[in-house]
């Protein structure tokens, strides 16, 4: 029917919502691509909640949906709900761990890694939703997806409220669940830090900073010892010869 008619496809219920939008829900994937080939443009239509069916699509859960949207229309990863969502913060909010991994599946093949970096409304990453909502197997991905350098998360950025991902975990370390996250952030934390120099090296590294100042240190007195010993003799001079010094000036 969409072949035939496919003005049909692009027709809006009362909640705004496209055939597109259902299908996504239901998560019939081979419909969705059918009608993606007659109208790309259905993938970006926002319904009264300004969500696009991949929106719906995270928020079910629907992980060959998700494919099915992102290969018809990559630029939808892109387009945010009225709180500045992405279909990964979404995901994430709804603890729908299988759609998540899809749709970092589906930004690291399209390059679009600057969303895992995204923050919505309330300032918060993928990253903070992960851990507020306790999901560590989301969290231990995000972070071993950045130790290899597939996608790119900033674990220290904050949110609006000044908080970082590790003090929302300390704030509520009487959780479990929340302590053992920590453990996974305080990890990858120590792991982006510059290594520290062996023992070896660092006291290598001071004796050689520290031999010029001492070789001044030497240089010092023994310019004091000489000019302190020149004082003293000259002090201590006989009288007969400082006459004859004076008395040898003056015949000059």
């Amino acid at each position: 029917m969409a072949r035939l008619w496919p003005q049909l496809a692009s027709i809006k219920n009362q909640r705004g919502e496209t055939t597109m939008h259902l299908l996504s829900t239901d998560g019939d994937a081979e419909t969705v691509r059918i009608f993606g080939e007659i109208n790309r443009e259905l993938c970006l239509e926002v319904d009264n909640s300004s969500m696009i069916p991949l929106h719906r699509a995270a928020l079910d859960g629907n992980s060959d949906v998700i494919r099915a949207l992102v290969s018809i229309c990559p630029e939808s990863l892109e387009k945010l709900t009225s709180n500045g969502e992405t279909a990964l913060h979404l995901a994430v909010k709804k603890s729908r761990s299988d759609a998540f991994e899809a749709l970092v599946d589906e930004a690291k093949n399209h390059r679009k890694e600057h969303l895992f970096t995204w923050k919505d409304k309330e300032g918060n990453t993928v990253l903070h939703l992960a851990t507020l909502n306790k999901l560590k197997q989301i969290v231990e991905l995000l972070i071993r997806e950045n130790s290899n350098r597939r996608i790119m998360i900033r674990i220290n950025t904050v949110n609006k409220e000044g908080q970082t991902t590790l003090q929302l975990c300390n704030a509520n370390s009487q959780d479990s669940a929340f302590k053992e996250i920590g453990w996974i952030i305080q990890r990858a934390i120590a792991q982006q830090s510059p290594q520290l120099p062996a023992d070896g090296a660092a006291n290598s590294s001071r004796n050689q900073t520290r031999w010029p100042m001492q070789t001044r240190n030497v240089l010092l007195m023994v310019v004091v010892t000489i000019a302190a010993a020149f004082f003293m003799v000259a002090c201590h001079l006989p009288d007969s010869l400082v006459r004859e010094d004076t008395l040898a000036g003056k015949s000059l």
